[in-house]
């Protein structure tokens, strides 16, 4: 894998012209560039999930399949915990019985279909970070990373090849030298299988251009760069400050949250309605989230979206100054748990304005 010190050299000196995408719009660029790929193109797409089931996920799947019969380069990495967990928190059978089993569940089987049908194209597909033993905790080490690169272009943010109602954002740019750094990165988890193995114990900062940096947490327990950047800007904030997750971000977050509010910052805290969630984390989440707010000032509370309302997966820190999209959710759980992630953080302020634009035309 290249260096920290090799990505440094390659910073541009002026920021890079940035794209924000939704979930749906991600899925469709994705789609069309996966399709003008030809032979001799390179392609790396890195999630914890692909949901093949859905039928815009079914069509990349199938455009992947043809790309790959082209003579495309393609590798695609998928988390072990899509391959343990059915839905939620419910444990499919290769978390009781090990990533070895023969007799394949219904679910699972759909998801080895996709895979093989890619494979048969000469697609390299990868299972990363398997679980060493039956009953290991799927949560704990697990990658999280989200990231897709085709040729010289790079998409980063909360998006896995998943469901396209989402309200995500993903951010995409121009970029030889970080694609060709995330293509070595891609070929390392590949080659040994494990995040944590093929980053060592140390998270990365490498610099994109002179206001933005890819950061990237290596999936050591109690250790996150993401997360010690978003408690930054969260400390640095004075009149605005803007976050979205998929839960209450309790804990640390919480506290430097309402720390900014006392200085006069202005908080605006999206997240889904407990219910949201499958059982029983939604009763975890829930409860964890309703003595925070009890306790908190109202602002925990005014954001937080209806029962009904889309799902909101994107995960986004703004401030008046600057922003970060991620694929962590700036809890301290995953943080814990050892979990690898991906973010991009910027102070150029058409990056924190631009991504703030995108993420609140979806929750109006």
């Amino acid at each position: 894998m290249s260096s920290v010190t090799a990505a440094r050299a390659a910073v541009k000196p002026r920021a890079a012209t940035y794209t924000f995408l939704t979930s749906a719009e991600y899925f469709t660029i994705l789609q069309s560039r996966i399709d003008a790929a030809q032979a001799g193109d390179r392609i790396v797409l890195v999630t914890l999930r692909v949901r093949a089931e859905q039928p815009i996920i079914d069509g990349i799947v199938q455009s992947l399949y043809q790309a790959g019969k082209r003579g495309v380069r393609i590798t695609l990495l998928i988390d072990a915990y899509h391959f343990l967990i059915k839905e939620g928190a419910v444990p499919g059978l290769a978390f009781f019985f090990g990533p070895g089993m023969r007799v394949l569940p219904k679910f699972l089987k759909k998801r080895q279909q996709a895979l093989d049908l890619l494979q048969s194209a000469g697609v390299e597909c990868r299972i990363i970070n398997q679980p060493s033993r039956p009953l290991k905790n799927p949560f704990r080490g697990r990658s999280h990373i989200k990231y897709s690169v085709i040729n010289d272009e790079v998409f980063i943010g909360g998006c896995n090849i998943g469901d396209p109602t989402f309200l995500d954002v993903m951010v995409s740019w121009q970029d030889k030298h970080i694609a060709d750094w995330l293509c070595e990165l891609g070929d390392s988890f590949a080659a040994t299988g494990r995040v944590s193995a093929a980053l060592g114990s140390k998270d990365l900062e490498v610099p994109v251009d002179s206001h933005t940096s890819l950061l990237i947490d290596a999936g050591i327990s109690n250790q996150s760069v993401i997360m010690d950047r978003a408690l930054d800007i969260i400390d640095a904030a004075r009149t605005d400050l803007l976050l979205t997750c998929q839960f209450f971000p309790h804990g640390p977050t919480a506290k430097h949250m309402a720390r900014a509010i006392d200085r006069g910052a202005r908080l605006r805290a999206f997240y889904n309605h407990p219910m949201q969630h499958r059982a029983p984390l939604n009763a975890l989440y829930g409860l964890a989230a309703w003595r925070v707010r009890r306790a908190g000032p109202f602002e925990f509370s005014k954001h937080r979206l209806p029962r009904k309302h889309a799902y909101l997966h994107a995960k986004i820190l703004t401030s008046e100054r600057a922003a970060l999209i991620s694929s962590h959710n700036y809890m301290i759980t995953g943080v814990q748990f050892g979990t690898a992630e991906i973010g991009l953080i910027s102070t150029d302020p058409a990056f924190v304005r631009e991504l703030n634009a995108t993420l609140l035309r979806q929750l109006q």
